[in-house]
Protein backbone atom coordinates (compact mmCIF):
# COMPACT_ATOMS: atom_id res chain seq x y z
CA UNK A 1 0.00 0.00 0.00
CA UNK A 2 3.09 2.40 1.15
CA UNK A 3 4.24 1.67 -2.81
CA UNK A 4 0.79 2.77 -4.16
CA UNK A 5 0.95 6.02 -2.74
CA UNK A 6 4.17 6.87 -3.64
CA UNK A 7 4.03 5.78 -6.83
CA UNK A 8 1.10 8.10 -7.38
CA UNK A 9 2.24 10.79 -5.58
CA UNK A 10 5.07 10.65 -7.85
CA UNK A 11 2.54 10.73 -10.81
CA UNK A 12 0.95 13.61 -9.75
CA UNK A 13 4.39 15.64 -9.26
CA UNK A 14 5.19 14.70 -12.76
CA UNK A 15 2.10 15.57 -14.12
CA UNK A 16 2.45 18.86 -12.45
CA UNK A 17 6.19 19.17 -13.40
CA UNK A 18 5.41 18.78 -17.35
CA UNK A 19 2.28 21.05 -16.84
CA UNK A 20 4.44 23.71 -15.38
CA UNK A 21 7.15 23.74 -17.60
CA UNK A 22 4.56 24.01 -20.33
CA UNK A 23 3.40 27.32 -19.09
CA UNK A 24 6.83 28.54 -18.74
CA UNK A 25 7.59 27.80 -22.36
CA UNK A 26 4.60 29.31 -23.11
CA UNK A 27 5.24 32.50 -21.40
CA UNK A 28 8.81 32.70 -23.12
CA UNK A 29 6.61 32.33 -26.51
CA UNK A 30 4.45 35.62 -25.81
CA UNK A 31 6.31 38.83 -26.89
CA UNK A 32 3.36 41.07 -25.22
CA UNK A 33 0.19 41.89 -23.81
CA UNK A 34 -2.54 44.35 -25.51
CA UNK A 35 -4.88 44.59 -22.42
CA UNK A 36 -4.37 41.00 -21.52
CA UNK A 37 -4.47 39.74 -25.03
CA UNK A 38 -1.35 38.00 -25.93
CA UNK A 39 0.77 38.85 -28.85
CA UNK A 40 3.38 35.37 -29.32
CA UNK A 41 6.55 35.13 -31.84
CA UNK A 42 4.72 32.81 -34.19
CA UNK A 43 2.51 35.96 -34.58
CA UNK A 44 5.55 38.70 -34.81
CA UNK A 45 6.96 36.40 -37.38
CA UNK A 46 3.65 36.12 -39.68
CA UNK A 47 2.99 40.13 -39.07
CA UNK A 48 6.72 40.20 -40.31
CA UNK A 49 6.23 38.05 -43.54
CA UNK A 50 3.37 40.01 -43.80
CA UNK A 51 5.08 43.29 -43.96
CA UNK A 52 7.87 41.89 -46.30
CA UNK A 53 5.77 40.76 -48.81
CA UNK A 54 3.09 43.27 -48.75
CA UNK A 55 2.73 44.66 -52.66
CA UNK A 56 1.48 48.34 -52.26
CA UNK A 57 3.10 51.54 -50.42
CA UNK A 58 0.75 52.66 -47.19
CA UNK A 59 1.16 55.91 -47.46
CA UNK A 60 3.42 58.59 -46.16
CA UNK A 61 1.92 58.51 -42.60
CA UNK A 62 1.54 54.89 -42.06
CA UNK A 63 3.81 53.12 -40.56
CA UNK A 64 6.22 55.93 -41.18
CA UNK A 65 9.54 55.79 -38.95
CA UNK A 66 8.30 53.16 -36.99
CA UNK A 67 10.16 50.13 -35.81
CA UNK A 68 8.13 46.82 -36.71
CA UNK A 69 7.09 45.82 -32.79
CA UNK A 70 5.24 49.50 -32.60
CA UNK A 71 3.68 49.15 -36.28
CA UNK A 72 2.17 45.96 -34.99
CA UNK A 73 0.56 47.23 -32.22
CA UNK A 74 -0.55 50.50 -33.90
CA UNK A 75 -1.66 48.06 -36.21
CA UNK A 76 -3.88 46.04 -34.03
CA UNK A 77 -5.12 48.98 -32.03
CA UNK A 78 -6.22 51.38 -35.22
CA UNK A 79 -7.38 48.02 -36.75
CA UNK A 80 -9.97 47.58 -33.76
CA UNK A 81 -10.72 51.02 -33.50
CA UNK A 82 -14.60 51.79 -33.87
CA UNK A 83 -14.37 53.86 -36.61
CA UNK A 84 -11.86 51.86 -38.80
CA UNK A 85 -14.54 49.02 -38.65
CA UNK A 86 -16.99 51.11 -39.98
CA UNK A 87 -14.60 50.77 -43.24
CA UNK A 88 -14.18 47.13 -42.96
CA UNK A 89 -17.22 45.86 -45.00
CA UNK A 90 -16.80 48.18 -48.46
CA UNK A 91 -12.76 47.14 -47.86
CA UNK A 92 -13.97 43.72 -47.95
CA UNK A 93 -15.82 44.01 -51.88
CA UNK A 94 -13.34 45.76 -53.06
CA UNK A 95 -10.88 44.76 -56.14
CA UNK A 96 -8.07 45.80 -54.29
CA UNK A 97 -8.38 43.43 -51.61
CA UNK A 98 -9.34 40.65 -53.84
CA UNK A 99 -6.43 40.59 -55.45
CA UNK A 100 -4.73 41.04 -52.46
CA UNK A 101 -6.64 37.48 -51.20
CA UNK A 102 -4.66 35.90 -54.45
CA UNK A 103 -1.14 37.78 -54.32
CA UNK A 104 -0.41 36.45 -50.54
CA UNK A 105 -1.07 32.97 -50.65
CA UNK A 106 0.11 33.11 -54.60
CA UNK A 107 3.26 34.54 -53.40
CA UNK A 108 4.12 32.68 -50.37
CA UNK A 109 3.72 29.71 -52.65
CA UNK A 110 5.75 30.74 -54.78
CA UNK A 111 8.74 31.15 -52.03
CA UNK A 112 7.83 27.93 -50.49
CA UNK A 113 6.51 25.40 -52.31
CA UNK A 114 7.87 26.64 -55.80
CA UNK A 115 11.22 27.76 -55.58
CA UNK A 116 12.17 25.72 -52.20
CA UNK A 117 10.74 22.62 -53.58
CA UNK A 118 10.05 22.91 -57.36
CA UNK A 119 6.71 22.57 -56.72
CA UNK A 120 6.66 19.99 -54.13
CA UNK A 121 4.95 19.70 -50.25
CA UNK A 122 7.28 18.57 -47.83
CA UNK A 123 5.05 15.56 -46.73
CA UNK A 124 5.06 14.78 -50.84
CA UNK A 125 8.92 15.04 -50.68
CA UNK A 126 9.15 12.86 -47.47
CA UNK A 127 6.95 10.12 -48.53
CA UNK A 128 9.16 9.64 -51.73
CA UNK A 129 12.24 9.55 -49.26
CA UNK A 130 10.38 6.67 -47.51
CA UNK A 131 9.45 4.74 -50.49
CA UNK A 132 12.88 4.59 -52.14
CA UNK A 133 15.23 4.01 -48.49
CA UNK A 134 17.25 1.37 -50.59
CA UNK A 135 18.24 4.29 -53.08
CA UNK A 136 19.95 6.46 -50.16
CA UNK A 137 21.98 3.71 -48.67
CA UNK A 138 25.72 4.36 -48.22
CA UNK A 139 28.76 2.65 -47.02
CA UNK A 140 30.58 4.24 -44.60
CA UNK A 141 34.12 2.99 -42.69
CA UNK A 142 33.60 2.41 -39.05
CA UNK A 143 36.31 1.41 -36.13
CA UNK A 144 35.38 -1.74 -34.72
CA UNK A 145 37.47 -3.86 -31.63
CA UNK A 146 39.78 -6.38 -33.07
CA UNK A 147 38.83 -9.82 -32.02
CA UNK A 148 40.38 -11.17 -29.03
CA UNK A 149 42.20 -7.97 -28.23
CA UNK A 150 39.88 -7.19 -25.47
CA UNK A 151 40.47 -10.96 -23.77
CA UNK A 152 44.39 -10.45 -24.22
CA UNK A 153 44.39 -7.28 -22.47
CA UNK A 154 43.03 -8.55 -19.23
CA UNK A 155 45.01 -11.56 -18.96
CA UNK A 156 48.20 -9.37 -19.02
CA UNK A 157 49.51 -10.03 -15.63
CA UNK A 158 52.49 -8.23 -15.39
CA UNK A 159 53.04 -5.35 -12.91
CA UNK A 160 54.13 -2.68 -15.20
CA UNK A 161 51.12 -2.05 -17.08
CA UNK A 162 51.23 0.25 -19.87
CA UNK A 163 47.90 2.14 -20.70
CA UNK A 164 47.46 1.86 -24.81
CA UNK A 165 44.80 2.96 -26.64
CA UNK A 166 42.07 0.35 -27.65
CA UNK A 167 42.95 -1.72 -30.53
CA UNK A 168 40.01 -1.10 -33.43
CA UNK A 169 39.92 -1.72 -37.23
CA UNK A 170 37.96 0.36 -40.00
CA UNK A 171 35.25 -1.91 -41.72
CA UNK A 172 32.25 -0.94 -44.29
CA UNK A 173 29.31 -0.60 -42.51
CA UNK A 174 25.94 0.43 -44.80
CA UNK A 175 23.46 3.37 -43.48
CA UNK A 176 20.86 5.23 -45.14
CA UNK A 177 21.04 9.13 -45.34
CA UNK A 178 18.82 10.84 -43.34
CA UNK A 179 15.89 13.10 -45.47
CA UNK A 180 17.76 16.85 -45.08
CA UNK A 181 20.78 14.68 -46.28
CA UNK A 182 19.00 13.84 -49.64
CA UNK A 183 16.65 16.11 -49.76
CA UNK A 184 17.74 17.96 -52.87
CA UNK A 185 18.55 14.33 -54.85
CA UNK A 186 14.80 13.50 -54.02
CA UNK A 187 13.50 16.59 -55.71
CA UNK A 188 15.64 16.24 -58.32
CA UNK A 189 14.60 12.40 -58.81
CA UNK A 190 11.08 13.71 -58.26
CA UNK A 191 11.19 16.70 -60.33
CA UNK A 192 12.70 14.89 -63.34
CA UNK A 193 9.76 12.01 -63.35
CA UNK A 194 7.10 14.64 -63.29
CA UNK A 195 8.16 17.20 -66.21
CA UNK A 196 11.27 15.03 -67.54
CA UNK A 197 13.83 16.64 -70.44
CA UNK A 198 12.28 17.72 -73.65
CA UNK A 199 13.21 15.29 -76.62
CA UNK A 200 14.60 18.42 -78.59
CA UNK A 201 17.69 18.44 -75.83
CA UNK A 202 18.92 15.16 -76.27
CA UNK A 203 19.19 16.08 -80.41
CA UNK A 204 22.49 16.80 -81.36
CA UNK A 205 22.72 19.76 -83.66
CA UNK A 206 25.71 17.56 -85.75
CA UNK A 207 24.54 14.43 -87.30
CA UNK A 208 27.96 12.85 -88.16
CA UNK A 209 28.56 13.38 -83.74
CA UNK A 210 28.49 9.60 -83.04
CA UNK A 211 29.14 10.13 -79.58
CA UNK A 212 26.90 8.25 -77.23
CA UNK A 213 24.94 11.94 -75.44
CA UNK A 214 25.51 12.27 -71.58
CA UNK A 215 22.10 12.08 -70.41
CA UNK A 216 23.34 13.64 -66.89
CA UNK A 217 24.87 16.48 -68.44
CA UNK A 218 21.38 17.28 -70.40
CA UNK A 219 19.45 16.80 -67.10
CA UNK A 220 21.49 19.60 -65.72
CA UNK A 221 21.30 21.96 -68.49
CA UNK A 222 17.38 20.86 -67.99
CA UNK A 223 17.42 21.77 -64.36
CA UNK A 224 19.25 24.89 -64.33
CA UNK A 225 16.81 26.02 -67.41
CA UNK A 226 13.87 25.86 -65.12
CA UNK A 227 15.86 27.50 -62.71
CA UNK A 228 16.58 30.58 -64.52
CA UNK A 229 13.08 31.70 -64.65
CA UNK A 230 11.25 29.14 -62.83
CA UNK A 231 7.93 31.27 -61.98
CA UNK A 232 7.69 31.55 -65.73
CA UNK A 233 8.09 27.45 -65.93
CA UNK A 234 5.47 26.80 -63.21
CA UNK A 235 3.12 29.44 -64.81
CA UNK A 236 3.03 27.41 -68.31
CA UNK A 237 2.65 24.56 -66.13
CA UNK A 238 0.06 25.98 -64.22
CA UNK A 239 -2.07 27.10 -67.18
CA UNK A 240 -1.26 24.33 -69.18
CA UNK A 241 -3.47 21.84 -66.60
CA UNK A 242 -6.12 24.72 -65.95
CA UNK A 243 -6.74 24.72 -69.35
CA UNK A 244 -5.56 22.16 -71.28
CA UNK A 245 -3.38 23.66 -73.90
CA UNK A 246 -0.54 24.95 -74.48
CA UNK A 247 0.41 28.72 -72.76
CA UNK A 248 -0.04 30.97 -76.29
CA UNK A 249 2.68 32.97 -76.83
CA UNK A 250 0.17 36.04 -77.87
CA UNK A 251 -0.81 38.58 -74.54
CA UNK A 252 -4.28 38.65 -76.40
CA UNK A 253 -5.25 35.62 -75.80
CA UNK A 254 -5.43 35.56 -72.24
CA UNK A 255 -5.45 39.26 -71.51
CA UNK A 256 -8.52 41.68 -72.16
CA UNK A 257 -11.98 41.86 -71.71
CA UNK A 258 -13.40 38.38 -70.93
CA UNK A 259 -10.08 36.81 -70.60
CA UNK A 260 -8.06 35.31 -67.20
CA UNK A 261 -6.78 39.09 -66.29
CA UNK A 262 -8.61 41.91 -67.77
CA UNK A 263 -7.97 45.79 -67.71
CA UNK A 264 -9.90 46.05 -64.73
CA UNK A 265 -7.51 44.15 -63.37
CA UNK A 266 -4.36 45.78 -64.47
CA UNK A 267 -5.97 48.98 -63.23
CA UNK A 268 -6.04 47.35 -59.75
CA UNK A 269 -2.35 46.64 -59.53
CA UNK A 270 -1.04 49.48 -61.32
CA UNK A 271 -3.00 51.67 -58.30
CA UNK A 272 -1.03 49.31 -56.10
CA UNK A 273 2.42 50.79 -57.52
CA UNK A 274 3.96 54.57 -56.66
CA UNK A 275 3.31 57.19 -59.16
CA UNK A 276 6.96 57.27 -60.42
CA UNK A 277 6.97 54.04 -61.48
CA UNK A 278 3.93 53.40 -62.94
CA UNK A 279 5.11 54.99 -66.28
CA UNK A 280 7.50 51.77 -66.62
CA UNK A 281 4.07 49.73 -66.93
CA UNK A 282 2.51 51.84 -69.52
CA UNK A 283 4.25 50.72 -72.24
CA UNK A 284 3.57 47.53 -74.17
CA UNK A 285 6.68 45.58 -72.80
CA UNK A 286 6.05 46.73 -69.42
CA UNK A 287 2.42 45.72 -69.36
CA UNK A 288 3.02 42.87 -70.68
CA UNK A 289 5.59 41.93 -68.19
CA UNK A 290 2.86 43.13 -65.34
CA UNK A 291 0.14 40.98 -66.67
CA UNK A 292 2.29 37.81 -66.72
CA UNK A 293 2.70 38.82 -63.39
CA UNK A 294 -0.77 39.19 -62.63
CA UNK A 295 -1.45 35.43 -63.92
CA UNK A 296 1.28 33.88 -61.78
CA UNK A 297 -0.69 35.16 -58.69
CA UNK A 298 -4.16 34.30 -60.04
CA UNK A 299 -3.09 30.35 -61.33
CA UNK A 300 -0.82 30.43 -57.85
CA UNK A 301 -3.44 31.24 -55.49
CA UNK A 302 -5.66 28.30 -56.85
CA UNK A 303 -2.68 25.95 -57.01
CA UNK A 304 -2.39 27.16 -53.07
CA UNK A 305 -6.40 26.78 -52.59
CA UNK A 306 -6.61 23.20 -53.96
CA UNK A 307 -3.32 21.75 -52.81
CA UNK A 308 -4.21 23.02 -49.35
CA UNK A 309 -0.90 25.42 -48.33
CA UNK A 310 -3.44 28.10 -48.33
CA UNK A 311 -5.44 26.28 -45.38
CA UNK A 312 -1.92 26.22 -43.53
CA UNK A 313 -1.77 27.95 -40.07
CA UNK A 314 0.88 30.10 -41.29
CA UNK A 315 -0.45 31.30 -44.76
CA UNK A 316 -3.88 31.76 -42.89
CA UNK A 317 -1.98 34.62 -40.14
CA UNK A 318 -0.04 36.01 -43.07
CA UNK A 319 -3.48 37.15 -44.86
CA UNK A 320 -5.27 38.21 -41.32
CA UNK A 321 -2.48 40.26 -40.54
CA UNK A 322 -2.69 42.13 -44.27
CA UNK A 323 -6.41 42.67 -43.84
CA UNK A 324 -5.79 44.19 -40.01
CA UNK A 325 -2.95 46.16 -42.24
CA UNK A 326 -5.84 46.64 -44.67
CA UNK A 327 -8.34 48.35 -42.19
CA UNK A 328 -5.82 50.10 -40.47
CA UNK A 329 -4.00 51.62 -43.48
CA UNK A 330 -7.73 52.48 -44.75
CA UNK A 331 -8.64 54.31 -41.17
CA UNK A 332 -5.42 56.76 -41.23
CA UNK A 333 -5.60 57.98 -44.42
CA UNK A 334 -9.46 58.33 -44.67
CA UNK A 335 -9.84 59.79 -40.87
CA UNK A 336 -6.44 60.69 -39.37
CA UNK A 337 -4.59 62.25 -42.29
CA UNK A 338 -7.45 64.70 -43.33
CA UNK A 339 -8.05 65.97 -39.27
CA UNK A 340 -4.27 66.65 -38.96
CA UNK A 341 -4.31 68.09 -42.13
CA UNK A 342 -6.59 70.66 -40.95
CA UNK A 343 -4.50 73.99 -39.42
CA UNK A 344 -1.04 72.82 -40.48
CA UNK A 345 0.82 75.37 -41.90
CA UNK A 346 4.83 75.87 -42.60
CA UNK A 347 6.36 79.10 -42.81
CA UNK A 348 7.85 79.21 -46.08
CA UNK A 349 10.42 82.04 -45.22
CA UNK A 350 11.93 78.93 -42.57
CA UNK A 351 11.98 76.78 -45.86
CA UNK A 352 13.88 78.91 -47.58
CA UNK A 353 17.04 78.74 -45.30
CA UNK A 354 16.40 74.91 -45.52
CA UNK A 355 16.68 74.65 -49.25
CA UNK A 356 20.26 76.50 -48.85
CA UNK A 357 21.25 74.31 -46.16
CA UNK A 358 20.32 71.19 -48.67
CA UNK A 359 22.19 73.28 -51.39
CA UNK A 360 25.37 73.94 -49.06
CA UNK A 361 25.20 77.26 -50.75
CA UNK A 362 23.26 80.66 -50.11
CA UNK A 363 21.96 80.93 -54.00
CA UNK A 364 19.38 82.53 -55.43
CA UNK A 365 16.07 80.95 -54.30
CA UNK A 366 13.77 79.39 -57.03
CA UNK A 367 9.98 78.62 -56.52
CA UNK A 368 10.22 75.19 -57.05
CA UNK A 369 12.99 74.03 -54.64
CA UNK A 370 11.15 76.06 -52.14
CA UNK A 371 8.14 74.02 -52.67
CA UNK A 372 10.04 70.98 -52.41
CA UNK A 373 11.37 71.98 -48.97
CA UNK A 374 7.76 73.63 -47.60
CA UNK A 375 6.14 69.78 -49.08
CA UNK A 376 9.00 67.87 -47.23
CA UNK A 377 8.30 69.66 -44.08
CA UNK A 378 4.38 69.75 -44.72
CA UNK A 379 4.26 66.31 -44.92
CA UNK A 380 6.51 65.58 -41.74
CA UNK A 381 4.48 68.04 -39.69
CA UNK A 382 1.26 66.02 -40.70
CA UNK A 383 3.30 62.58 -39.90
CA UNK A 384 3.99 64.03 -36.37
CA UNK A 385 0.17 64.86 -36.04
CA UNK A 386 -1.10 61.51 -36.89
CA UNK A 387 2.08 59.95 -34.76
CA UNK A 388 0.31 62.17 -31.85
CA UNK A 389 -2.93 60.45 -32.37
CA UNK A 390 -1.93 56.97 -32.68
CA UNK A 391 0.01 57.49 -29.66
CA UNK A 392 -3.43 58.72 -27.67
CA UNK A 393 -4.94 55.69 -29.02
CA UNK A 394 -2.31 53.36 -27.65
CA UNK A 395 -2.17 55.60 -24.36
CA UNK A 396 -5.88 54.06 -23.75
CA UNK A 397 -4.91 50.67 -23.22
CA UNK A 398 -2.34 48.69 -21.48
CA UNK A 399 0.41 47.43 -23.79
CA UNK A 400 3.21 45.30 -21.76
CA UNK A 401 6.36 44.45 -23.63
CA UNK A 402 7.79 41.30 -21.84
CA UNK A 403 11.10 40.41 -23.88
CA UNK A 404 13.44 43.32 -24.83
CA UNK A 405 14.64 42.32 -27.90
CA UNK A 406 11.27 43.19 -29.63
CA UNK A 407 11.74 46.82 -29.74
CA UNK A 408 8.70 48.75 -29.18
CA UNK A 409 9.89 52.66 -29.46
CA UNK A 410 7.39 54.54 -27.77
CA UNK A 411 7.20 52.41 -24.57
CA UNK A 412 8.96 54.90 -22.67
CA UNK A 413 8.09 57.81 -20.55
CA UNK A 414 9.58 60.91 -22.49
CA UNK A 415 9.51 62.71 -19.02
CA UNK A 416 11.74 60.42 -17.74
CA UNK A 417 13.93 59.98 -20.71
CA UNK A 418 14.74 63.64 -21.21
CA UNK A 419 15.70 64.07 -17.59
CA UNK A 420 18.08 61.11 -18.20
CA UNK A 421 19.56 63.06 -21.48
CA UNK A 422 20.03 65.48 -19.53
CA UNK A 423 21.68 64.20 -17.00
CA UNK A 424 23.91 62.15 -18.98
CA UNK A 425 24.82 65.52 -21.03
CA UNK A 426 25.91 67.39 -17.89
CA UNK A 427 28.19 64.61 -16.57
CA UNK A 428 30.19 64.93 -19.94
CA UNK A 429 28.26 61.17 -21.68
CA UNK A 430 27.42 63.05 -24.71
CA UNK A 431 26.93 59.58 -26.70
CA UNK A 432 24.38 58.44 -24.53
CA UNK A 433 22.50 61.90 -24.10
CA UNK A 434 22.75 62.19 -28.42
CA UNK A 435 21.18 58.31 -28.00
CA UNK A 436 18.16 59.43 -25.86
CA UNK A 437 17.34 62.88 -27.55
CA UNK A 438 17.68 60.92 -31.03
CA UNK A 439 14.92 58.55 -29.59
CA UNK A 440 12.93 61.51 -28.31
CA UNK A 441 12.91 63.61 -31.60
CA UNK A 442 11.72 60.11 -33.48
CA UNK A 443 9.20 58.48 -31.25
CA UNK A 444 8.04 61.82 -28.94
CA UNK A 445 8.29 64.56 -31.46
CA UNK A 446 4.68 65.47 -30.79
CA UNK A 447 5.42 66.12 -26.65
CA UNK A 448 7.32 69.14 -25.21
CA UNK A 449 10.06 66.72 -24.63
CA UNK A 450 10.61 65.63 -27.96
CA UNK A 451 10.32 68.86 -29.27
CA UNK A 452 13.00 70.60 -26.87
CA UNK A 453 14.97 67.51 -28.07
CA UNK A 454 15.67 69.01 -31.36
CA UNK A 455 17.58 71.96 -30.23
CA UNK A 456 19.38 69.54 -27.54
CA UNK A 457 20.66 66.95 -29.90
CA UNK A 458 21.68 69.93 -32.12
CA UNK A 459 23.53 71.30 -28.99
CA UNK A 460 25.52 67.89 -28.23
CA UNK A 461 25.71 67.18 -31.73
CA UNK A 462 27.77 70.48 -32.43
CA UNK A 463 29.97 69.63 -29.31
CA UNK A 464 31.00 66.03 -31.09
CA UNK A 465 32.21 67.99 -34.10
CA UNK A 466 28.65 66.44 -35.88
CA UNK A 467 28.28 70.09 -37.63
CA UNK A 468 25.90 69.06 -40.45
CA UNK A 469 23.57 66.90 -38.37
CA UNK A 470 23.72 69.88 -35.86
CA UNK A 471 22.65 72.51 -38.54
CA UNK A 472 19.83 70.14 -39.43
CA UNK A 473 18.32 70.04 -35.99
CA UNK A 474 18.33 73.05 -35.67
CA UNK A 475 16.32 73.97 -38.90
CA UNK A 476 14.09 71.25 -37.85
CA UNK A 477 13.31 72.84 -34.53
CA UNK A 478 12.73 76.44 -36.33
CA UNK A 479 10.60 75.23 -38.89
CA UNK A 480 8.53 72.15 -37.06
CA UNK A 481 8.54 73.32 -33.65
CA UNK A 482 8.19 76.92 -34.61
CA UNK A 483 9.06 78.73 -30.66
CA UNK A 484 9.17 82.19 -32.08
CA UNK A 485 11.19 82.67 -28.85
CA UNK A 486 14.24 81.14 -29.65
CA UNK A 487 14.33 81.64 -33.20
CA UNK A 488 17.25 84.82 -32.38
CA UNK A 489 19.73 81.78 -30.60
CA UNK A 490 18.73 79.19 -32.85
CA UNK A 491 19.86 81.61 -36.13
CA UNK A 492 22.55 82.40 -34.45
CA UNK A 493 24.25 79.27 -33.23
CA UNK A 494 23.30 77.85 -37.08
CA UNK A 495 25.60 81.18 -38.15
CA UNK A 496 27.87 80.44 -35.88
CA UNK A 497 28.07 76.53 -37.23
CA UNK A 498 28.43 77.80 -40.76
CA UNK A 499 31.23 80.05 -39.70
CA UNK A 500 33.45 78.59 -37.18
CA UNK A 501 33.18 75.11 -38.85
CA UNK A 502 31.86 74.44 -41.79
CA UNK A 503 33.74 77.75 -43.94
CA UNK A 504 30.60 78.50 -45.24
CA UNK A 505 30.58 82.14 -45.08
CA UNK A 506 27.50 83.08 -47.36
CA UNK A 507 25.60 80.51 -45.58
CA UNK A 508 26.85 82.10 -41.96
CA UNK A 509 25.83 85.60 -43.70
CA UNK A 510 22.21 85.04 -44.33
CA UNK A 511 21.51 83.15 -40.73
CA UNK A 512 23.32 86.39 -38.97
CA UNK A 513 21.72 88.54 -40.61
CA UNK A 514 18.03 87.28 -40.34
CA UNK A 515 18.77 87.93 -36.39
CA UNK A 516 19.57 91.67 -36.98
CA UNK A 517 16.37 92.20 -39.61
CA UNK A 518 14.16 90.16 -37.49
CA UNK A 519 15.24 90.39 -33.78
CA UNK A 520 17.72 93.42 -33.62
CA UNK A 521 16.75 93.68 -29.72
CA UNK A 522 17.74 90.45 -28.61
CA UNK A 523 20.91 89.74 -26.60
CA UNK A 524 22.38 88.32 -29.53
CA UNK A 525 22.17 90.81 -32.48
CA UNK A 526 25.30 92.75 -31.58
CA UNK A 527 27.45 89.96 -31.61
CA UNK A 528 25.65 88.84 -34.81
CA UNK A 529 26.76 92.08 -36.37
CA UNK A 530 30.13 91.75 -34.98
CA UNK A 531 30.29 88.34 -37.04
CA UNK A 532 28.59 89.86 -39.93
CA UNK A 533 31.41 92.08 -40.57
CA UNK A 534 34.07 90.17 -39.76
CA UNK A 535 33.23 87.07 -41.78
CA UNK A 536 35.91 85.11 -43.56
CA UNK A 537 38.72 86.73 -41.58
CA UNK A 538 41.71 84.66 -40.36
CA UNK A 539 41.55 83.32 -36.80
CA UNK A 540 44.44 85.04 -35.11
CA UNK A 541 44.32 85.72 -31.36
CA UNK A 542 43.63 89.65 -29.92
CA UNK A 543 47.23 89.94 -28.79
CA UNK A 544 48.58 88.05 -32.30
CA UNK A 545 47.06 91.26 -33.70
CA UNK A 546 48.24 93.80 -30.99
CA UNK A 547 52.21 92.35 -31.18
CA UNK A 548 51.89 93.09 -34.82
CA UNK A 549 50.85 96.68 -34.64
CA UNK A 550 53.30 97.13 -32.42
CA UNK A 551 55.77 95.90 -34.60
CA UNK A 552 54.75 98.27 -37.71
CA UNK A 553 54.93 100.99 -35.09
CA UNK A 554 51.18 101.56 -34.84
CA UNK A 555 49.58 102.96 -31.21
CA UNK A 556 47.86 99.77 -29.40
CA UNK A 557 44.78 100.88 -27.24
CA UNK A 558 45.24 98.17 -24.52
CA UNK A 559 42.27 99.96 -22.37
CA UNK A 560 40.11 98.12 -24.57
CA UNK A 561 39.14 94.15 -24.02
CA UNK A 562 38.97 92.00 -26.91
CA UNK A 563 35.48 91.68 -28.27
CA UNK A 564 33.16 88.83 -26.08
CA UNK A 565 30.19 87.48 -28.06
CA UNK A 566 27.74 85.63 -25.92
CA UNK A 567 27.00 81.63 -25.81
CA UNK A 568 23.36 81.62 -26.78
CA UNK A 569 23.29 77.88 -24.75
CA UNK A 570 25.21 79.00 -21.71
CA UNK A 571 24.38 82.67 -21.71
CA UNK A 572 28.21 83.24 -20.58
CA UNK A 573 30.71 85.30 -22.27
CA UNK A 574 33.51 84.39 -24.67
CA UNK A 575 36.34 85.57 -26.37
CA UNK A 576 35.27 86.67 -30.31
CA UNK A 577 38.03 84.32 -32.46
CA UNK A 578 37.64 86.91 -35.73
CA UNK A 579 39.08 90.20 -35.53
Amino acid sequence: MHIKVVRFCALVLAIALVSFCQKQDKAKDTIATIDGAKITKDAYNSFWEMRRLYPTYTGDFFPGERSLATYLVHTILASDDGKAKSYAGKLKSSPGWEWRERYFPAQMYLQKVLDANLGFSDKDLEAYYKAHLSTYKTKIQVEVPVPGAAAAKAKDTSKAKIATPPQTVKKDSVVVRTFPEVKEQVMRSMFLAKYPVPDSMFKKHDPKDTAKVDTSEVQNRWMYMVRSDLPSFFMRKSYEEKYKQKFPDSLKDWYGKGKPITEGDMDVIMSWLPETQRAMYNTSAGKADLARWLLKWKLFSEDAKRTGFSSQDNVKSVIDWAWKVEVATNYVNSELVPKAKTGVSIDTEMCVYGMWDDRGSAATRDTASVNRTVTKYLTKAVYIKVDSMLYGLRKAHNIVFLLPEYKDEQAGNPVAMAAHADSMRDTGNTTEAASVYRTLVTSFPFTPEGQKAYAELAKVQSEKGEYTDAVKNYRDYLVLVNDKSKRCNTFFMIGFIYDEYLNKSDLAEVNYKWVLKNTPECELANDAEFMTLHLGEPMNSVEELRAEARRQGRKVDTSTPAPEIMNPDTGSKVKAKKI
